[in-house]
C-alpha cells in the first residue's frame, strides 16, 4: 500500500514521456508552415483558454500564490511555458526528431546538477562519471550530422538550451512548492507563459493571420494543446510532486526512445548508428549518475 503512490506517480510520469514526443513528431511536421513563436503562443494560449474555467474556479487560492510568490510563478511560467517549447520548436526546424529526443535526453543529468547546486552539496565520483558519459553521447550525435558550421549547430544548440529551462522548470516546481492544484497551476503558467510569448509574436517570421489553417494544422494544434500542453504537464507535475525532481528526471529517458521510434513509423525518419550509440550513452550516462543518489521519502501532503 505504501508504494502504491510511487507507482501512481511513476504512470503519470511516463504517460508524459509519450505525449511529449508525440510533440516533437507534431513540431517537425508542422515546420513548414508554422514557425516556432507562432506555435508555441497559439499553443499555450488556447490552452490557457480551455483552462479558464479552473483559473476562475479557484482564482482566491490562485491570487493568494501571486501574493505570495509572483517571480517564481512567473519564474516557472517563463521557463516552462515560453523558453522550453520556443527552445525546442526552435531546434526542430533543422533538427531530427531523433536527434532532439537525444540532445534534451540531457536533462536529467542537467537537473541532478540544478538540484546538487540549489543544495549546495558536492557532486559525487559516480554522477561526475555519468554526466560525462551522457556529453559523450550528445556529442556522438552531433558528429554524425550533416552540415558543419553555425547552421549545423544552430538546431543542437537550441534543443540544449531546451533541455536547460526544463531542468530548471522542475528543479524549482519541486522547491517552490506552489499552493496550487496541478490543473491550476497550470492554467495559471499557461495564462503567464501566453503574456510573455505575445511580446514575441511581433518578431515572428510570419504573421500569424497568415498561418494556412488546414486540416493537418487544425489537428496538430488540437493534440499539441490537449495532449502534449494540458495532459502531459499535468501528469508531469503529478509524477514530480511526488517523486521528487532527481527520481522524476529519470523518466525525461523515455522521451529519446519514444520520439525514435515514432519519428520512423510516422515521419518516415532513418535511425542511424550514430544515433544509437548516442542514446546508448546518454541513457547509460543518467543511469550511473542516478545510482549513487539517494532519493529522499515521499512527504505527507505533497501531491494536491
Amino acid at each position: 500500500m505504501s508504494n502504491r503512490p510511487l507507482l501512481v506517480a511513476a504512470a503519470f510520469a511516463t504517460l508524459a514521456q509519450l505525449l511529449w514526443a508525440g510533440n516533437f513528431i507534431t513540431a517537425r511536421a508542422l515546420r513548414e508552415v508554422i514557425d516556432p513563436i507562432n506555435l508555441n503562443f497559439l499553443r499555450w494560449l488556447l490552452a490557457a483558454l480551455i483552462l479558464l474555467p479552473l483559473v476562475l474556479r479557484d482564482r482566491r487560492a490562485i491570487a493568494a500564490a501571486l501574493r505570495a510568490q509572483p517571480l517564481q510563478i512567473l519564474m516557472l511560467s517563463a521557463l516552462a511555458i515560453t523558453g522550453f517549447n520556443t527552445l525546442l520548436y526552435a531546434g526542430l526546424q533543422t533538427a531530427t526528431v531523433a536527434e532532439a529526443g537525444i540532445i534534451t535526453g540531457l536533462a536529467p543529468i542537467l537537473i541532478l546538477l540544478l538540484a546538487r547546486f540549489w543544495d549546495g552539496t558536492a557532486l559525487t565520483g559516480g554522477q561526475i562519471a555519468g554526466g560525462a558519459l551522457a556529453f559523450l553521447g550528445a556529442l556522438l550525435v552531433l558528429s554524425g550530422k550533416e552540415g558543419g558550421g553555425v547552421s549545423g549547430i544552430r538546431g543542437p544548440a537550441f534543443l540544449l538550451g531546451a533541455a536547460t529551462a526544463w531542468a530548471a522548470y522542475t528543479v524549482a516546481y519541486q522547491r517552490f512548492k506552489i499552493p496550487l492544484k496541478p490543473l491550476s497551476a497550470l492554467g495559471l503558467f499557461a495564462a503567464l507563459g501566453s503574456l510573455l510569448m505575445l511580446a514575441l509574436v511581433p518578431f515572428a517570421p510570419t504573421p500569424i493571420g497568415q498561418i494556412p489553417l488546414t486540416g493537418e494544422v487544425i489537428f496538430g494544434l488540437t493534440y499539441i494543446t490537449l495532449g502534449a500542453s494540458i495532459l502531459a504537464l499535468y501528469s508531469w507535475n503529478r509524477g514530480a510532486s511526488v517523486l521528487g525532481p532527481a527520481r522524476v528526471g529519470v523518466f525525461l529517458q523515455l522521451i529519446p526512445v519514444f520520439a525514435m521510434i515514432l519519428g520512423v513509423l510516422i515521419l518516415g525518419e532513418t535511425v542511424t548508428p550514430m544515433q544509437i550509440a548516442g542514446l546508448a550513452c546518454v541513457f547509460g550516462g543518467v543511469l550511473v549518475a542516478q545510482r549513487r543518489g539517494r532519493v529522499s521519502a515521499v512527504q505527507a501532503g505533497a501531491q494536491r
